[in-house]
């Protein structure tokens, strides 16, 4: 769930197009939103807080907002640069390492490096949202070596 933050440095006042509920918005049209109210992470006691892509607004609320016979109010999943950074990394790491394998290239790399390199691999095999079996047979293949 993205900050407030996080949705403020989304908003950009040049950027303007309807929602498809009819909300004006301002931000990139690469990112299409049904409603200009959006959840942030934040909360302080009982309140929850939002953006407001109409305006660049932040804003605080106990309850969500009601309005003609619909809750206004939307999440969107946000991902930081930092994160899609890593996770390229991750797989350039990955595919480096499937590709040593398939080369029987092991053999050159000291056991002490092959032990952090496979430490690396299964904590990414770990962390990912499915099971990789290519992931898996190298990480076998490593501990093999090893």
């Amino acid at each position: 769930m993205p900050t407030q933050d996080d949705l403020a440095g989304l908003y950009d006042a040049d950027k303007t197009y309807k929602t498809d509920s009819d909300y004006e918005v301002h931000l990139t049209g690469l990112i299409r939103l049904t409603c200009a109210a959006h959840w942030a992470l934040e909360t302080r006691d009982s309140e929850y807080a939002s953006f407001l892509f109409s305006n660049g607004t932040r804003y605080w609320s106990l309850e969500p907002y009601y309005v003609n016979g619909r809750y206004w109010g939307r999440a969107l999943p946000v991902r930081s640069v930092k994160q899609g950074k890593a996770m390229q990394k991750d797989e350039e790491f990955i595919a480096l390492l499937e590709s040593a394998v398939k080369e029987n290239r092991l053999d050159i790399i000291p056991d002490s490096d092959l032990l952090e390199i496979c430490q690396r691999a299964r904590s990414i095999a770990a962390f990912g949202n499915t099971l990789d079996i290519e992931l898996s047979e190298t990480i076998c293949s490593l501990l093999e070596e090893i």
